[in-house]
């Protein structure tokens, strides 16, 4: 009984913010909503499609050098396993200790490795989503949007989630386009 009069109050609260709200928009005048895909336009601008290949060259720069230290463990623990009937019980000790310290070494790399290719990414998307944000503000204000949200489906760069969004709202083509004029323009200044 007691949770059936809370839902009331509840709902009546829901229901007087929602009327509250509506009518401030109402006397305010209309209100042109957007919505932009952030996703799409990392992946299909310039500027997006740069930094992604950007980073997948630190990412191969990083898998290259951790496969040069494995190539070279195996190689020692091979060579460990093939000689060891002959070796001195110091000689064996010293490779086993080497193999051991090389080991470590991987692991701390790989570590490292991951560190670096994700903080490389999160500044790439923080350097990236502060031009986007700066192109979308200009875009709304030009073009009379109250208000744009983000569409991605599923996890998104600014966590924010939207169930449905109708596509004659979306305004992310148009953002793509100025972003890679925009790009191409400052990029072309920079060659200068």
């Amino acid at each position: 009984m007691k949770k059936l009069i809370i839902n009331r109050y509840f709902l009546s609260f829901v229901f007087v913010a929602t009327f509250a709200f509506t009518t401030g928009l109402a006397s305010a005048g209309d209100v042109k909503i957007g919505g932009v895909d952030l996703q799409k336009i990392l992946d299909k601008s310039i500027a997006g499609k740069e930094a992604l290949n950007g980073l997948k060259t630190v990412a191969e720069r990083e898998k290259k050098a951790l496969e040069d230290k494995q190539h070279a463990f195996r190689d020692l623990k091979k060579e460990l396993e093939q000689q060891s009937m002959m070796m001195r019980e110091s000689t064996m000790a010293e490779k086993e200790k080497k193999l051991r310290r090389l080991k470590r070494e991987i692991e701390l790399y790989r570590e490292d490795a991951q560190q670096t290719i994700q903080k490389e990414q999160s500044r790439i998307m923080r350097k990236l989503l502060k031009s986007i944000t700066k192109i979308i503000a200009v875009y709304a204000k030009e073009n009379g949007y109250s208000l744009i949200v983000e569409k991605g489906q599923g996890p998104n760069p600014l966590g924010v989630i939207v169930l449905y969004m109708d596509d004659a709202i979306e305004i992310t083509p148009a953002i793509i386009e100025i972003y890679d004029k925009e790009y191409s323009s400052s990029k072309g200044k920079a060659k200068k």
